[in-house]
């Protein structure tokens, strides 16, 4: 996806997380108890939570550390681009914390980007034990940590919610039902988790945003850490054709909280927006 270098601003959100510790503040209208309330209340009424509880896995197995849930294709929910079977890959850590990690890959929105181009991953597969997700780097800060890794195969960074035709193909543009049985499946293994590090790279990073709002609709208690790699969910507005194809095609602008009023010039202003309503929120961007 074409971004601007410039464009819609990243107040107070574009700073690196250090060592999980050290975030993003920002001066909120309530305090931290409780407060993370309104956000999940407006992300909720805006659909954020519609699909939660919707699909359960039609099977699953065992792959190493990783417990892989499967998704029955034929339900037309969770479900990969082109109509392959979506998956959820879990692995239990030794701490109470969950790192809900979204993959990366490309984006498409009509017939040319999708089926001629072939830009986006179009099949899912299990967890890829490198960078965030490498259990076995000694470096890593979430080696013993709890992990749901969402492997990314939409074609709108786990955010759309609709099914097109490009020409006669059906294509599934479901990421925002992708990401939500992978929200199911933490809530289920992790019912109590003393904080979620949602992150991404790419359409992952793109993912994020999606990711905070099921998220907290979910566990609306939590304390949620946002560390998004380059996906700071801004669109070219020069580029005004695929603008429009990915809000037809995608059909997600629908779920910009009604209160979010710059969330239509850009989608970065989710980031502001949910900064004033959830004093359990830490934001940040790398790219």
């Amino acid at each position: 996806m074409n971004m601007h270098r410039h464009g819609a601003r990243l107040a107070l959100a574009s700073c690196l997380l250090v060592a999980l510790g050290a975030g993003c503040s920002h001066t909120s209208s309530g305090g931290e108890e409780g407060f993370a309330a309104q956000a999940a209340e407006e992300l909720a009424a805006s659909g954020f939570g519609d699909y939660l509880g919707a699909q359960s896995p039609s099977s699953s197995g065992e792959r190493g550390q990783w417990t892989e849930y499967y998704y029955d294709p034929a339900k037309e929910g969770a479900i990969c681009l082109t109509g392959g079977q979506f998956q959820v890959n879990v692995r239990r850590g030794t701490t109470d914390d969950v790192l809900l990690y979204m993959q990366g890959g490309g984006a498409c929105w009509d017939f040319h980007t999708c089926y001629v181009l072939g830009t986006a991953t179009t099949g899912a597969n299990g967890a890829v034990e490198s960078g965030a997700p490498d259990i076995d780097d000694p470096k890593s800060p979430f080696k013993d940590w709890n992990i749901v890794y969402l492997p990314y195969c939409d074609g709108s960074v786990f955010t759309g919610d609709a099914t097109v035709l490009y020409g006669d193909r059906r294509t599934f543009h479901h990421g925002l039902r992708n990401l939500t049985v992978g929200v199911d499946a933490l809530k289920r293994a992790f019912p109590d988790p003393s904080r979620i590090v949602i992150a991404g790279s790419s359409a992952g990073g793109y993912g994020t945003f999606a990711g905070y709002g099921v998220t907290r609709v979910a566990l609306p208690d939590t304390p949620i850490l946002v560390f998004n790699d380059s996906g700071p969910g801004l669109q070219n507005l020069a580029a005004s054709q695929d603008v429009q194809d990915r809000t037809a095609n995608w059909d997600f602008t629908k779920r910009a909280p009604a209160s979010c009023t710059q969330c239509s010039e850009q989608y970065s202003y989710l980031i502001d927006w949910s900064l004033d309503r959830d004093a359990k929120l830490r934001t940040s961007l790398y790219s």
